[in-house]
């Protein structure tokens, strides 16, 4: 049955043919700065599906048209004469296609003395240089920062642990006095002196407070304050040793 209607190599060329008259007549533009889609950029989206599906169909059409022409050979000495100048006609025209291509390129030179505006090998090397001192300073600065980061975490710190010596030394001194009152109170006990016991507790805690006011005030969390004189009252080691020498 012969087919009716133009052919399929004809009806691509008059697509082609179509497409050029549409892109003329209906172009893409930029109105105030606003880019405005013509007809064949609406379209293109059809374009780019049907180009995606010929390429899809590529692969497996060449995969089976290798298939089926191995398949059909049935003798594999015949398939290998064949596939051994299948690689001789691949090498010799890859290095007829390599040597034709140098040769052209070498005798017309394409593209010698061609700018683009605005493109020049001075732009360029301007262009360059400002994006390596770009990219120098931000790594300076990255730097900076690292380096001040940790800075700061060291003096933070050192900060911490000085105060942290301080509250140990003051509280190694109070346990000291605390200490010392335990063995006063228990040598009074002996002698049973309520009046030495009472005062010598007293003035351990006066000691006590005038440390931890000290303390205070280095810190910074409180101001100096008048603390009573512990050295007045009378230590029960003394009156001890006065009753004993009695």
């Amino acid at each position: 049955m012969k087919r009716r209607g133009p052919s399929n190599t004809t009806q691509i060329l008059i697509g082609l043919v179509l497409g050029v008259f549409v892109g003329y007549l209906w172009p893409s533009s930029d109105v105030n700065g606003v880019h405005v889609a013509g007809f064949a950029e609406q379209v293109k989206p059809l374009a780019d599906v049907f180009l995606r599906m010929i390429k899809m169909i590529i692969a497996p059409l060449l995969f089976s048209t290798l298939v089926v022409g191995i398949a059909g050979t049935g003798d594999m000495k015949t398939m290998g004469r064949i596939g051994l100048k299948a690689i001789i006609y691949f090498e010799v025209a890859t290095t007829i296609a390599l040597f034709l291509g140098l040769f052209i390129v070498n005798f017309f030179q394409p593209g010698v003395g061609v700018q683009a505006p605005g493109m020049s090998v001075e732009s360029l090397k301007q262009k360059l240089k400002e994006k390596i001192e770009t990219s120098q300073r931000a790594l300076k600065e990255r730097q900076k920062a690292l380096v001040m980061k940790k800075a700061v975490d060291a003096i933070v710190e050192l900060q911490s642990y000085g105060v942290a010596a301080t509250a140990d030394k003051y509280l190694e001194q109070i346990k000291q006095e605390v200490a010392e009152s335990k063995a006063a109170v228990e040598v009074a006990t002996g002698a049973i002196d309520t009046k030495s016991i009472e005062r010598e507790r007293t003035a351990r805690k006066v000691k006590a407070a005038g440390i931890l006011q000290q303390f205070e005030m280095e810190m910074g969390i409180s101001k100096p304050t008048a603390v009573p004189d512990a050295t007045k009252a009378p230590s029960v080691g003394g009156r001890v040793g006065e009753k004993q020498g009695s």
